[in-house]
């Protein structure tokens, strides 16, 4: 299971949760097999992010770049980017952790593709 940004999710994922809108609203259930008018739907709904059953398909969609490409300066200022997004919220309890594992691997995945190809 990996939660990911809706932006990434391709047709043919598995939902590994239900997925809702912010009013509690059921959009999808557990075990859909993701469907372009699925991913309509959850861009009309506003939903940021889903839990799929697996990952493999999103490894093939990321950078081939890896965090050791990025410099020492880069990684710090991804690290102080989510403190002063995450300040004053509790990061141990687990929904907030998966959100900031959400939001890190967007700052890295944005910092690898302005990398240089190697």
């Amino acid at each position: 299971m990996a939660i990911i940004p809706t932006d990434k999710l391709q047709a043919g994922m598995v939902l590994a949760a239900d997925v809702q809108d912010l009013n509690g609203r059921m959009l999808l259930k557990l075990g859909t097999i993701v469907e372009e008018k699925h991913l309509k739907v959850l861009r009309t709904w506003g939903v940021m992010s889903v839990d799929i059953e697996n990952n493999e398909d999103i490894e093939d969609s990321l950078p081939k770049k890896e965090i050791g490409d990025l410099s020492p300066e880069i990684i710090k200022a991804i690290d102080c980017e989510i403190e002063k997004r995450f300040k004053g919220v509790d990061v141990r309890h687990p929904v907030m952790t998966a959100l900031v594992d959400v939001v890190k691997k967007d700052l890295i995945e944005q910092h690898l593709t302005e990398l240089p190809a190697r």
